[in-house]
């Protein structure tokens, strides 16, 4: 059963389409989920399309998460590159000054102890056991 526009006159089909957005630098496809009326042809976004459109965006950004236990990943050459959604705060004391903009959290709102502000994940992405390692 298909929604009925806000015009009161026409139903609201769904559409998606690949759109591109920039992540971090880089552009990357996604699917982006919206409804037109077939009346007005006034575009909108349900509620449910809009949580649609966030989970694809959270499940693009998780391609430039390091793999590891840490926000950062040593390369081959021995440099360092970090996670590009972990930042630190300076308006926040030391060791509760970590932030995740992927997660929107940071050590200062955090209930249980975070280590955010020395590079250890939180996210749980892309993460490795560590007997899987030895």
């Amino acid at each position: 059963m298909s929604e009925i526009c806000f015009c009161g006159e026409g139903n609201l089909k769904e559409i998606h389409s690949l759109c591109e957005i920039d992540i971090v630098g880089n552009i990357v496809e996604i699917n982006s989920y919206y409804s037109v009326c077939d009346t007005c042809g006034s575009e909108t976004a349900t509620a449910n399309q809009i949580n649609k459109n966030f989970l694809e965006v959270q499940e693009a950004k998780k391609r430039f998460i390091p793999r590891g236990n840490y926000c950062y990943t040593r390369n081959d050459d021995d440099t360092v590159s970090l996670c590009p959604f972990w930042a630190l705060r300076e308006d926040k004391p030391h060791q509760e000054n970590g932030y995740c903009s992927y997660m929107r959290s940071g050590d200062w709102n955090s209930d249980d102890l975070s280590l955010l502000w020395d590079q250890v994940k939180e996210c749980g992405i892309n993460t490795v056991d560590w007997l899987d390692e030895a």
